[in-house]
């Protein structure tokens, strides 16, 4: 199976890129525009990365292992959160797969605990002191946050690597295993696009930009409104500010990887953009599906141009304008100018 990872700065359009490849026959994903985040969640792989490889010691590799196995329980056990349900949506074999990576690259395991076993509240020592001094026990259970157990990592580069890359590739098969081509909303972001021939070494990503004063105006004035909102800033030049610092932290990034497009050319201009991506992808997609496309452009072109909707825009707009010019959308939007505008993309 060959991964397309898409990928984009938030409220950026990621979905309508996920859409126009389902459309081809050799193109599946069964969880659609879900959004897979167990590799830069908090606790996620990538963390798990930077404390065995940058600031691994004698004691951190068991937190580090501990916080990683309870980040992908919780997207595994929890389907009412946006981002969890991976027993459903994944596979019910996803946490024996997790203990099966965790075990490649643990050293060992044995009773023993530190002080990080032993971060409990007022209420548990108290309680704790209390049944030592009554000797009913020794208390030990209210004194630790877990097992009185141990886990050490000191994986090389190469070990964790090779052990990862088997982790993940055995993880984005398990939802649809005879999948040629599968895509995945998400998995990355721009922000750790660079990361994406360690773990997915066949994998290529789209990266979606949208013009920033369109981003702006749909999360204050339409998405928070439906209770979507994403989570920037509603002060204008606050929004500018995080906006800009968001992208300029992004890395240098391989052009033969990861290519990012504008959402208003997918809109704009379909077959164009669609050649150029099928190019960069250099992936035989398969024919469009006969019926049923799930990208319909002119249902877009109405999520595009908010800003020139209403006179109350203009004021934001224009400080977005001044303050962020080199991230506005390029092109002619005139053709997006007179179509009102419909639900959020």
């Amino acid at each position: 199976m060959t991964p397309i990872v898409i990928g984009s700065y938030m409220g950026a359009g990621s979905s309508a890129f996920t859409d126009c490849l389902l459309d081809h026959e050799r193109v599946s994903c069964p969880n659609g525009s879900f959004e897979y985040v167990f590799l830069y969640m908090p606790d996620g792989l990538f963390d798990l990365e930077d404390k065995l490889l940058l600031a691994n010691n004698a004691l951190r590799s068991d937190e580090a292992i501990r916080s990683f196995r309870q980040a992908m329980r919780d997207v595994y056990e929890n389907p009412t959160w946006g981002m969890g349900g991976y027993k459903q949506k994944v596979s019910p074999r996803f946490m024996d797969r997790v203990d099966e990576f965790i075990d490649e690259i643990s050293l060992c395991s044995y009773e023993g605990f530190w002080y990080d076993h032993q971060l409990v509240s007022a209420t548990s020592k108290f309680v704790g002191r209390v049944i030592r001094k009554l000797k009913i026990n020794d208390g030990r259970r209210f004194l630790r946050t877990c097992d009185d157990r141990m886990t050490v990592a000191f994986p090389s580069s190469e070990q964790f690597f090779s052990a990862a890359r088997s982790f993940v590739g055995d993880v984005l098969a398990m939802p649809d295993e005879r999948a040629d081509i599968a895509v995945f909303d998400q998995l990355l972001l721009p922000h750790n696009a660079n990361r994406i021939e360690r773990y997915m070494p066949d994998a290529k990503m789209l990266i979606s930009q949208r013009d920033p004063r369109d981003v702006f105006l749909l999360n204050k004035y339409y998405w928070r409104r439906q209770n979507e909102q994403i989570p920037f800033p509603y002060d204008a030049e606050v929004f500018c500010t995080y906006y800009r610092a968001m992208r300029e932290s992004v890395p240098e990034l391989d052009p033969s990887r990861v290519r990012t497009f504008f959402f208003e050319d997918l809109v704009f201009d379909y077959e164009t953009t669609m050649g150029q991506i099928r190019a960069f992808l250099d992936m035989d997609l398969g024919e469009k599906r006969a019926e049923g496309a799930r990208f319909v452009p002119e249902r877009s072109l109405r999520n595009i141009g908010i800003y020139l909707e209403n006179d109350r825009y203009a004021e934001e707009a224009a400080v977005i304008e001044r303050l962020l010019p080199e991230y506005l959308y390029p092109g002619d939007i005139s053709r997006a100018a007179s179509v009102s505008q419909g639900d959020a993309f």
